[in-house]
């Protein structure tokens, strides 16, 4: 049942994103990235957390880039690519501190101090 939800969300997303694609063509690349995962799906879900990234960079929505950055640095981490899993870390704190966001830098902050690499 939950997957099925999920699979409407992204389609609804996917429509909106048809009308509006700076708006929502990154939420629906992050929820279906984060669905990938979920799955198991790693090598489409790398993909798509790619996609969110760049989309969510090319809106100009810093939060969101921020948090496309920093779902994709769980992923990695839970893979076991801790390079990568630290780039999207760094990456994502840089976007929470061009955001304005100190709680979300100093959380971030402890994800890559926590990291062993």
């Amino acid at each position: 049942a939950t997957a099925k939800i999920l699979y409407e969300a992204i389609s609804a997303l996917r429509s909106s994103a048809e009308l509006a694609p700076l708006n929502f063509s990154n939420k629906a690349y992050l929820l279906e990235a984060e669905m990938l995962s979920f799955e198991r799906k790693h090598q489409e879900a790398t993909y798509s957390y790619a996609a969110a990234i760049n989309s969510s960079c090319s809106s100009g929505c810093v939060h969101e880039h921020g948090l496309a950055c920093e779902l994709a640095g769980y992923h990695y981490k839970k893979i076991g690519e801790a390079v990568t899993a630290l780039d999207c870390f760094q990456k994502s704190k840089q976007c929470y501190t061009q955001w304005g966001c100190q709680m979300k830098v100093e959380f971030i902050t402890q994800q890559i101090e926590n990291m062993s690499i």
